[in-house]
């Protein structure tokens, strides 16, 4: 397998690094979040940089800032999944995966270096991260490394004995290979019972993740989706700017059909149109509904 393929995949992570026995496994960063997170994104850095329309989201100072604490280069980053087990009143507490070149190797060299503060967890060694208090970081291979509050990057290792615990859920029964494929940018949600208002919570994280905050195509149709179990937002890019494909699990087959027949009455009178959305397809299976539409570039913040 070369390089560039393992850095996608994660590159056969011996089970042995992960709590468990036997022989190679091959996992990919999705596969390693826990199965009590509910929330959960994933941006393939290099490929949204590539691309004209999707390159803001890769452009925050944020990046290098964050990657170089860690001895990390933004330039070897390839993909960063987040996620979070929980929402509270200052919002999501997130930990990431971040897959890049010998990222595992610098973290490690980072540390000596200046002396980082270690401590032993579960087969695995935090790092001490100075200046960012109560955030740790954790290399689980050479090329892959856990980082964020000490409890969440704790838990994350503490269940690598469950290889897909959140691709798992059965809430994401239906909508398996919505996970799967080589899309740039990915969102998953599973929402909790204590969620009351799943519907505006689904656009406003959809917004600030995908960066469609204001774009009346999409938000109309995740506000219908967000009213269900789960959802799965996913965009890659197009010649002719980005496709996006929008996964509803529904509660029941009435309400999928219910939420079906109205997305389509709207596309249908151009009530979704507005935007310049085109190739728009809305598809009803039990109770999974897929709406797949191509954005045109200015859809997007600059």
């Amino acid at each position: 397998m070369s390089r560039a393929a393992r850095l996608v995949a994660v590159a056969a992570l011996p089970v042995g690094l992960l709590g468990c026995s036997g022989t190679a496994t091959l996992v990919t960063p999705l596969d390693l979040v826990p199965a009590d997170a509910i929330v959960v994104s994933e941006l393939r850095f290099r490929i949204a940089r590539a691309s004209r329309t999707l390159r803001p989201l890769t452009n925050s100072p944020q990046w290098p800032a964050e990657l170089s604490k860690l001895g990390l280069s933004i330039d070897d980053l390839d993909t960063v999944v987040a996620f979070a087990r929980s929402i509270g009143s200052t919002g999501l507490r997130e930990a990431s995966l971040l897959v890049g070149n010998a990222y595992g190797v610098r973290l490690e060299q980072m540390s000596k270096i200046n002396g980082w503060s270690r401590q032993a967890v579960d087969r695995h060694i935090l790092y001490l991260i100075p200046g960012q208090a109560g955030t740790v970081a954790a290399v689980l291979n050479e090329d892959l490394v856990a980082v964020g509050p000490r409890n969440e990057v704790e838990h994350l290792l503490g269940s690598l004995q469950t290889i897909g615990g959140f691709v798992s859920k059965p809430e994401l029964d239906g909508v398996t290979d919505a996970l799967r494929d080589e899309s740039a940018v990915r969102l998953a949600v599973v929402w909790p019972e204590n969620v009351s208002d799943a519907s505006k919570a689904a656009v406003a994280a959809s917004a600030s993740v995908l960066g469609l905050a204001g774009y009346e195509t999409a938000g109309s149709v995740l506000k219908q989706l967000g009213i269900g179990r789960a959802y799965v937002a996913r965009m890659r890019p197009e010649s002719a700017g980005v496709r996006v494909d929008l996964t509803g699990v529904l509660d029941d087959e009435a309400t999928a059909t219910m939420v079906a027949g109205s997305l389509s009455l709207l596309n249908g009178i151009a009530g979704l149109a507005q935007g310049g959305s085109t190739g728009m397809t809305i598809k009803r299976t039990g109770s999974v509904v897929s709406v797949a539409m191509t954005l045109p570039d200015n859809a997007f913040r600059r």
